[in-house]
Parts: C-alpha cells; sequence; structure tokens
C-alpha cells in the first residue's frame, strides 16, 4: 500500500520539524519554499523531497502543512484552494487574526482549514509533555480530528482566534519585549552577565530570541493584542516602595512556592553552561 503524501510549505526550522514529524508518521514528505536554497537544503534532511514549486508540493499530497508565517499564511493557503480541491490544509502560524483576515470570505472550495499553533519549538524531541492551540475555522469537529491525529500524542487545545491571541501577547509577544529590552540596557549600561539570575535570564532568552528576526517581529507586531498587554503590564512595572513589593509578593505566593520547588534544577541547569 503506497504511504500518503504530505507536503510542507516553508522550510524553516519549524517547517523542517514538521516535515520530520510527519516522516516519523510513515508520510511520504515534499518540502517546498520560496527561497530555492532552503527547498535544496530541507533535501538534506534524511527522506524529505524538494519540490519544484508550490503546485509540485501540494499535487499528489493528502495534507499540506503551510509553516510560512502568520502574514503569509492566508495568502499561501488561497493559493492552494485556487488551484487544488479536496487538500487538508494545516496553518501552524504564532499569531491568527492575520490568517483569519485574510481568508475569511474567501471561498476555500472543498479544502478542509485546520489552523492549529503548536506551543513548542523545533528543539522539541518528546510531544507526550506538549499543548497544540486549534482554532476552529469552518468545520470545527472535522477539524479538531485532523489537529488531535496530526499532532498524536499532544493535548489538543481549543481556542477563539481572539482567546488564543490575547493569550499568545501576554505568553509570546510580552516576555520576547522584555528580553530584548533587558538585554538592550545591560549592553548600553555595560553590565556584564555575572551573577547566577542573570545566566538563567539569558538561557530564558535563549527559547524566546533564537527564531529568525521575521518571527520574533510577528510574534510581536502581528499580534493585534500586544499593545494591550504592554499596558496591563506597565500599569505594575513601578512597584519600587517596600509595601508595593509585598502586595505582589502576597499575590504571587503560589506561584513564588512553584518555583521554589524547582530552584535546586534551575541552579544545575545554569552551572551547567560556560
Amino acid at each position: 500500500m503506497a504511504k500518503q503524501v504530505a507536503a510542507v510549505v516553508g522550510a524553516g526550522p519549524m517547517g523542517l520539524w514538521m516535515a520530520r514529524h510527519l516522516r516519523g508518521k510513515q508520510f511520504t514528505v515534499k518540502v517546498y519554499d520560496k527561497n530555492p536554497a532552503k527547498t535544496r537544503q530541507a533535501a538534506k534532511h534524511g527522506g524529505l523531497l524538494p519540490a519544484r514549486s508550490l503546485d509540485d508540493a501540494v499535487s499528489d499530497a493528502s495534507y499540506v502543512m503551510v509553516a510560512t508565517g502568520s502574514l503569509n499564511a492566508g495568502e499561501t493557503i488561497k493559493k492552494i484552494a485556487a488551484s487544488h480541491s479536496g487538500k487538508t490544509v494545516i496553518d501552524i502560524s504564532s499569531v491568527k487574526t492575520p490568517v483569519l483576515r485574510s481568508l475569511r470570505r474567501e471561498n476555500l472550495g472543498d479544502n478542509l482549514v485546520v489552523l492549529t499553533h503548536p506551543l513548542f519549538g523545533p528543539g522539541t524531541t518528546k510531544l507526550t509533555d506538549k499543548t497544540v492551540v486549534f482554532t476552529p475555522f469552518r468545520y470545527g469537529e472535522r477539524e479538531r480530528r485532523v489537529a488531535v491525529s496530526i499532532f498524536r500524542p499532544c493535548r489538543i487545545l481549543a481556542m477563539t482566534v481572539e482567546e488564543h491571541d490575547l493569550r499568545m501577547a501576554y505568553a509570546m509577544a510580552v516576555p520576547r519585549i522584555l528580553m530584548l529590552v533587558l538585554l538592550d540596557s545591560w549592553r548600553s549600561m555595560g553590565v556584564d552577565v555575572l551573577t547566577t539570575s542573570q545566566k538563567a535570564l539569558t538561557l530564558a532568552a535563549s527559547t524566546m530570541l533564537s527564531d529568525s528576526p521575521a518571527l520574533i517581529r510577528e510574534v510581536i507586531a502581528a499580534n493585534p493584542y500586544t499593545s494591550r498587554a504592554i499596558a496591563a503590564f506597565r500599569k505594575n512595572l513601578d512597584i519600587n516602595k517596600p509595601q508595593q513589593v509585598n502586595s505582589m509578593l502576597k499575590r504571587l505566593k503560589p506561584q513564588l512556592d512553584k518555583l521554589a520547588q524547582g530552584y535546586g534544577v534551575a541552579y544545575k541547569w545554569v552551572e551547567q553552561r560556560p
């Protein structure tokens, strides 16, 4: 019995991770990127087939993974739908509002569009403890079943586009802004990374700022809720008085107690670094 074919459009780090993931699920996987060099590079990953064009990638594929980013995903999906039918097209971008704006009034034919956001990066080696957000679009339950099938054994968490982007503004955009500002302030003031806390923060920064500049800009600037999240953060920023510090510590006590339980693990993690 011939293997099912899956196409991955976009050969960035997450696109290549998806391609390897699908290969592990016994798909024949074709990879296409508008940058020919990236497409050729994908062929160096065992078992992945480079496609000559978007049409070549999609033509015989049952599943099409769109890993082109939030600002390009909608247009990519429209191109696929304009030339093909009966495809299951899965978007994995980090911000959903631009994708929905692009697709909302489009005739996508009988193609099934599934909007997902894997809440992990391309360094992931196991999925048993990972979460993928699923945003219902047109055929909610059919779309959810696809998400479950493709990302098994991940937990699948349903969110509307508004819920998703608002939460990601707090969970992804604001932390990246804070890390950028902090690192830039250390640089401009000549503050060396000397303390254990600084080393831990730089390790945390590596999980957020190792993405391409385009993806970092997208996570921050393409999310319509980023400014709202920043405004909420600013309200709590000025806590230089003892009573303000005490009040926040009291509110956060349950979380701080949990953090204390991981202190030993974190310290060993930092000390293993140069």
